[in-house]
């Protein structure tokens, strides 16, 4: 796992860098960071992290901007946006962000970004396909469409499996909820979310009747856990 934290106020990156420091030395783990000072900075550099602090409003290129940018090129990077204004919450959920922390930092906020960072990294899903062994990491499913007899995961790729949604539903954690019958979907991966259906990666989803409030109630309560007080 390899951190950038982007802020034009130095104060606030030596804070992040001192919780990272500190959760390095209370868990035993070692992993490289580096820290920027303008978004421009680290457009050169997108490839080689894993995981983006950004603050939001900096001068030149806003935090936002570079998320997007960060989400054509390295789709699967981790975005933590970092600002003083809560006002800028629902983009944040646009950009899929894994949670928005409010200045001055926490620790025990940076330390909770950092636990879910690498338990998303190690749960898997054990399946087999085409007679061999597959471990497909939770972090990565988008959505599981059942197809009779079969489930089919979508991730990197589609994987088709002979096995019943309500089999692989017990093998999930608390970021998948069941839209429908037909459907579970990661919480984290809904880009969009209305009373009939949901978007994931440009796939519309359809919501059972009556589920839409449990459903809008999970994608609440998934970003209030990300984001502690």
């Amino acid at each position: 796992m390899k951190i950038a934290i982007v802020d034009d106020e130095p104060l606030f990156i030596s804070q992040i860098e001192e919780c990272i420091e500190m959760y390095q030395q209370s868990h035993g783990v070692t992993f490289p960071f580096s820290s920027f000072t303008s978004a421009e900075q680290v457009l050169f550099h997108l490839h080689d992290f894993d995981v983006f602090f950004l603050d939001i409003q900096m001068g030149g290129m806003s935090g936002i901007e570079l998320a997007r940018t960060i989400r054509k090129e390295v789709g699967d990077a981790h975005i933590i946006f970092v600002t003083n204004e809560p006002n800028f919450i629902f983009d944040g959920y646009q950009l899929q962000a894994l949670n928005y922390l409010l200045k001055p930092i926490q620790r025990k906020q940076v330390f909770y970004c950092l636990d879910k960072l690498y338990e998303g990294d190690t749960k898997s899903l054990v399946v087999q396909v085409d007679k061999a062994t597959k471990h497909i990491k939770l972090k990565d499913i988008l959505f599981i469409e059942s197809d009779g007899h079969y489930v089919e995961i979508h991730a990197d790729r589609i994987y088709r499996v002979k096995q019943t949604l309500d089999a692989v539903k017990e093998e999930l954690d608390d970021n998948f909820i069941q839209t429908h019958r037909g459907y579970i979907v990661q919480i984290g991966k809904i880009q969009e979310l209305n009373k009939d259906n949901i978007q994931v990666n440009n796939e519309i989803i359809p919501i059972a009747r009556g589920k839409y409030k449990e459903v809008y109630s999970a994608f609440i309560n998934f970003f209030k856990r990300r984001n502690p007080s």
